[in-house]
C-alpha cells in the first residue's frame, strides 16, 4: 500500500547532502501500488536535480514493512547504484 504525503522538503543529512521528506511511502508487494509509487517518485525526481546516489537513498528511505525487508535483504553488492536499476531490480 503507498501513503502519500503532500508536502516535500529537503532536510541536510548527517553528510550535507539533501535528503527528501515526505515522499509518498511504500510498503506493499502490490504491482498497481508500486506502479503508482514509482510514477510518483519519478515525477517528483524529474522536478529535483540529483545524483543518482541521491535518488536510491530518497526512494530506498521511504519503503516500510515488506518493501524496507527486501530492500535490506539485498547485499551491497546486489543494491542498484541508479534510480532506473532501481526500478527493474525484482
Amino acid at each position: 500500500m503507498m501513503h502519500e504525503t503532500r508536502t516535500i522538503v529537503a532536510t541536510p543529512s548527517l553528510t550535507g547532502h539533501s535528503i527528501l521528506s515526505s515522499l509518498p511511502t511504500y510498503d506493499d508487494i502490490g504491482v498497481d501500488d508500486y506502479i503508482e509509487w514509482e510514477s510518483k517518485i519519478d515525477n517528483i525526481f524529474a522536478q529535483r536535480h540529483m545524483c543518482e546516489r541521491r535518488k536510491i537513498k530518497n526512494a530506498s528511505s521511504v519503503l516500510q514493512h515488506l518493501a524496507s525487508t527486501w530492500w535490506e535483504s539485498l547485499s551491497s553488492s546486489d543494491k542498484p547504484h541508479t534510480w532506473n536499476n532501481m526500478k527493474s531490480v525484482n
